[in-house]
């Protein structure tokens, strides 16, 4: 018998014209007539409207369930006398299916933007070809590729690595490639077919990177109920340490307290599972430690710094149980140095613990473990930490002394331009309020000395100046305001630095503070300034929603004629804005 698929939503005439398939982006030219095999191994079998060829009259008039409705379809769920052919053989080596598993590896390979959808559509015309031989060959013998498992797996690891948050479809067409493999397998018992662990693994992470939580959490659970049935009687598709690592990841790189509880619990989970239930296959590992740890680094959650370091030195424990993959290195103390760093508390505990932290890699390292000499991030977290607690003494003291040890040969711990910008901000922080500006721009002048002596890493860039600006506009004093503008003359006669909207937002936020006679008038000078800027192609120097509530704030406060008049002319170009 001969059928032919029919589109509800095409008519008769496009049936051979290029249509896009199942998996939403990727076509593949079909034949007019294909088998039922061929539809359902594409993942487009619709709910059974099927076009009867004219030679199929006398099958039709024979079956009453078979004759065609007024439009010429009928349903495929009443059609007894429709077999599917069943296929059923294990993956094989042989040379048709190795020479198309290479050409798929070499497209999934190439370094450009639609390699994933080339390695689709390539698959989905071996399918084709496949089926079609099948069907007119019915000796079963045929010298066309056969995709497998592997061939599947291709294809999924290559739009695993073109998903992304801007490319999302490409989590969804894995997700659907996976069900074409379930529905093969299940129905037809296509065992060449059958979806193993790195089949969903490489779907879970197409998701994830698509940004697409939700249906990666559903295809976990799906897969803890996954039950196959093979030769050798029932067994279980139960997700390994790279299904909950991929989960947990993404959920850690979200920044969202909620997702990193969430990843916190899958982590206990798997511990409790691999040490209690015998499930040894969901032991963690050092990315799965690794990447909780690092998004409590991240977490201004009031707990996050204990538990992360609680975390740390249950890593450590392990490996000194014998467990040699845990081995927290470098990044991971340093991620929860960083951890107390940004810490809720402001009090002089965070510090002094980030301290103590650091205290003991350098003796660990002393002791032979060079891998956990502290770093550049460690010491600028140390400064963060620092900073919060408001001791920027000890933060500048810190920056000098690795200034010292570099002079003295330790080459590998030079200040960069993130700890100097720290450390002004430390300074910005300073209880003592005379202190801010003038502390602050003093590392301004080091770091120029440095610059003019040779290292050209160490130039103040706009972040730079906006921090040191920003220092002196939290002494609020008419005075600091000047020195302020002094700073902005640089910038502005400068042929490498262009002011930004921080800078000019600093500028106005300090004449607001400055309670100076003439701060209105100064404001809107520095507004005057901002636009002119911009539209002589400064494009960072844009106007946004915290410039115009500084304007409506130094305007309401203002008793000059015209006020009222500004003020709405700003609120309504914020308005704009949002």
């Amino acid at each position: 018998m001969c059928t032919r698929i029919c589109w509800n939503h095409l008519r008769a005439s496009q049936y051979l014209r290029r249509k896009r398939s199942y998996f939403g982006g990727a076509t593949s030219s079909y034949e007019p007539y294909v088998t039922v095999q061929q539809h359902r191994y594409l993942g487009c079998f619709h709910a059974g409207i099927i076009h009867e060829c004219p030679t199929d009259k006398q099958a039709s008039n024979a079956n009453p369930a078979c004759k065609l409705d007024g439009r010429g379809y009928r349903n495929v769920a009443n059609v007894r006398h429709i077999r599917i052919r069943n296929y059923c053989s294990k993956v094989t080596n042989c040379p048709a299916t190795l020479k198309l598993n290479k050409r798929l590896n070499e497209l999934a390979k190439m370094k450009t933007t639609d390699s994933a959808d080339k390695t689709l559509r390539f698959l989905l015309d071996a399918c084709q070809a496949y089926e079609c031989e099948h069907h007119n060959n019915s000796s079963g013998q045929t010298s066309v590729a056969r995709p497998d498992v592997v061939s599947y797996s291709i294809v999924l690891n290559a739009l695993a690595r073109s998903a992304s948050q801007k490319n999302s479809a490409a989590g969804r067409r894995a997700e659907k490639l996976l069900v074409v493999m379930e529905q093969m397998y299940d129905r037809e018992r296509r065992t060449e077919l059958r979806p193993n662990i790195v089949s969903y693994n490489s779907v879970l992470t197409a998701l994830t990177r698509s940004g697409d939580m939700t249906r990666a959490l559903a295809l976990l659970d799906r897969m803890k109920d996954i039950r196959e049935k093979d030769p050798n009687g029932t067994t279980y598709l139960m997700p390994n340490t790279k299904s909950y690592t991929t989960i947990i990841s993404a959920l850690a790189k979200s920044r969202d307290n909620g997702n990193i509880i969430e990843a916190e619990n899958l982590l206990k989970r798997m511990e409790d599972l691999s040490e209690n239930h015998g499930q040894s296959h969901l032991k963690p590992d050092f990315i799965t430690y690794s990447a909780v740890i690092s998004a409590l680094g991240k977490s201004n959650e009031k707990h996050a710094a204990k538990r992360a370091e609680a975390m740390l030195f249950r890593m450590e424990k392990l490996h000194q149980e014998g467990n040699r993959d845990l081995r927290p290195d470098v990044v991971t103390w340093s991620s929860v140095v960083d951890a107390w760093a940004m810490n809720k508390n402001t009090d002089k505990d965070n510090s002094d613990r980030a301290q103590q932290l650091v205290d003991a890699m350098k003796e660990r390292a002393t002791n032979g473990k060079t891998y956990l000499q502290p770093n550049l991030h460690t010491y600028t977290s140390l400064i963060k930490a620092y900073s919060k607690s408001r001791q920027p003494e000890k933060a500048e003291k810190v920056l000098r002394q690795l200034l010292e040890d570099y002079n003295l040969g330790n080459v590998y711990i030079k200040p960069d331009l993130a700890m100097f910008n720290a450390c002004i901000g430390a300074w910005a922080r300073s209880p003592i309020k005379s202190d801010r500006g003038e502390k602050a721009e003093g590392l301004l002048a080091l770091m120029d000395e440095l610059y003019k002596a040779g290292h050209d890493d160490l130039k103040p860039n706009i972040l730079i100046f906006n921090s040191v600006m920003n220092a002196w506009s939290e002494v609020a004093t008419e005075k600091a305001a000047n020195r302020a503008n002094k700073l902005f003359e640089r910038i502005s006669n400068s042929r490498d630095l262009q002011p930004n909207t921080v800078t000019f937002n600093i500028l106005m936020k300090m004449w607001v503070k400055s309670n100076a006679a003439d701060a209105t008038e100064n404001v809107d000078n520095i507004f005057d300034q901002m636009e002119e800027s911009f539209y002589n192609g400064n494009k960072h120097a844009k106007p946004d929603s915290i410039t115009y509530r500084t304007l409506i704030g130094v305007w309401k406060q203002s008793k000059k004629p015209g006020a009222r008049k500004r003020i709405e002319i700003f609120q309504s170009r914020m308005r704009q804005i949002r």
